[in-house]
């Protein structure tokens, strides 16, 4: 996966335990110059910017190690308002 994504730091974050399967979380750092899905296209105005504050981090969630690895989107105010 780091070899994949040109990643440099991957710390396992956790595991997730789910009805249906088991879903495996690293962090990396979240390099501001890095393109792909999660571009600044659609990005609030307001959001923070990669690499800082509530994105200092990115995350990859995966079934198993062996698998293919999502990385989910950037946190915006919105999904900070509803985890409150």
């Amino acid at each position: 996966m780091a070899g994949e994504q040109n990643l440099a730091n991957v710390r396992v974050f956790g595991k997730i335990l789910g009805t249906e399967s088991d879903y495996y979380v690293v962090e990396t750092d979240n390099n501001p110059d890095e393109e792909g899905a999660a571009d600044e296209e659609g990005a609030e105005v307001d959001m923070e910017a990669k690499g800082t504050g509530a994105n200092m981090y990115a995350y990859f969630v995966s079934t198993n190690s062996c698998s293919s690895w999502t990385r989910l989107p950037d946190v915006t105010p919105k999904d900070i308002e509803a985890s409150r």
